[in-house]
């Protein structure tokens, strides 16, 4: 491979698409810290589970908040999202905070958070 020569990479997850360079490859940024703003937990097969994603990391922590700060879910791995549910029961259609910790693999450490809405048919 040339120096000079880009080479692009497609990475679909679900709501997001994402183009970078080799050159971006090496940069991690809150841009690329991904969630979607809603879901529906209703087993038609789409968007039943809330993911969070990102890339160039190592590490990964991923925390949902209802909205009197109870935590609802967490998890350290990208391939675990939330299914909408909390001890057992469906939780409440309604808006759930989340924040995402990640480090990334050149060891800086971003930290993002925002909402998401769960919707209900």
């Amino acid at each position: 491979m040339k120096t000079n020569q880009i080479v692009l990479f497609l990475f679909l997850n679900f709501w997001a698409v994402n183009i970078y360079s080799q050159k971006q490859a090496k940069k991690c940024s809150k841009e690329e810290l991904i969630v979607p703003e809603s879901f529906s937990p209703d087993a038609d097969g789409e968007n039943d589970v809330l993911y969070a994603s990102a890339f160039k990391i190592s590490e990964f922590n991923f925390i949902i908040f209802n909205k009197w700060g109870e935590k609802m879910f967490e998890t350290n791995y990208q391939s675990d999202g939330w299914d909408g549910r909390y001890k057992n029961k469906d939780a409440k259609e309604g808006v759930y905070y989340w924040y995402l910790i990640v480090k990334c693999n050149n060891g800086e450490e971003l930290k993002k958070q925002g909402s998401t809405t769960l919707v209900r048919k």
